[in-house]
């Protein structure tokens, strides 16, 4: 066969990617709709994917609509012009299976010049709520090092974690520009909400007040300004692919003096 008949069959090849509920699509036509996104900006839920899809549309003149790629249960992604906005749930599970599925189809298309930014909410350590917090890495809850501990194929796996910081700086600028409160600082990225974050209010909490605010004053010491539940394995992965990410949360309250928003 020819180069060029063989290339037609190549992209001609069907590919499934269940979760992202993308079904059936040629390495063609992943190609064509993947192949020119720069910029991936992933959020939890999908109102908050639509949202930025739209905004973009609106504000950022690139695209007239945005597009809806898949029909999915779990997750959202939309498409305008070459920014992708898309949503992954609540969870390191959650983001590690949209992750998997995002990356597999951007190595299909042949894309490496592409950056992500995660935007999120989060309890924040020793700040005001409202403060935009820009990571610089995100942190293991237990050992407070910039890792992600997974299994992988029963074996247990340690992978470094950092944002990159061209990004965190870009972010950081854009946010003082337009006079919003923001800090840098270290993420503690949790498996749960509740224990793992030295909540009083869950149903296996087996600690005291006291022991929640030695643990927050110690995390605060260390750099801390934030807990939330997808950044560890954001950053592990990208790290590991060699993938150019950041993550911007806001804080919704200080959990040095609260646990719960006040009215």
């Amino acid at each position: 066969l020819s180069s060029s008949i063989t290339q037609k069959k190549q992209n001609e090849k069907k590919f499934n990617f269940e979760y992202l509920g993308i079904q059936s699509i040629s390495r063609g036509d992943i190609i064509r709709i993947f192949g020119s996104i720069r910029c991936i900006v992933i959020c939890g839920p999908p109102k908050r994917a639509r949202l930025i899809a739209d905004q973009c549309v609106r504000k950022v003149n690139i695209a007239k609509e945005c597009e809806q790629i898949g029909n999915s249960q779990f997750f959202s992604v939309f498409k305008v012009g070459p920014i992708l906005a898309c949503s992954h749930g609540m969870g390191l599970s959650s983001v590690a299976i949209f992750l998997n599925e995002l990356y597999r189809i951007m190595h299909i298309a042949k894309n490496t010049d592409f950056h992500v930014i995660r935007l999120g909410s989060s309890g924040g350590i020793g700040v005001t709520g409202g403060t935009l917090l820009i990571s610089t890495h995100a942190l293991d809850a237990a050992t407070l090092k910039p890792e992600w501990t997974f299994v992988s194929c029963g074996t247990l796996i340690k992978q470094e974690c950092v944002f990159n910081a061209q990004i965190a700086k870009r972010l950081f600028q854009v946010a003082k520009a337009k006079k919003f409160a923001v800090e840098y600082g270290k993420t503690v990225s949790t498996e749960t909400y509740y224990e793992a974050q030295a909540r009083l209010d869950g149903a296996l909490c087996e600690y005291t007040e006291q022991d929640k605010n030695k643990y927050l004053q110690k995390l605060h010491k260390n750099g801390v300004r934030n807990f939330e539940m997808e950044g560890i394995v954001l950053a592990g992965m990208s790290t590991k692919i060699g993938i150019k990410t950041g993550m911007l949360c806001v804080a919704y309250l200080d959990r040095l003096k609260e646990d719960t928003v006040s009215k």
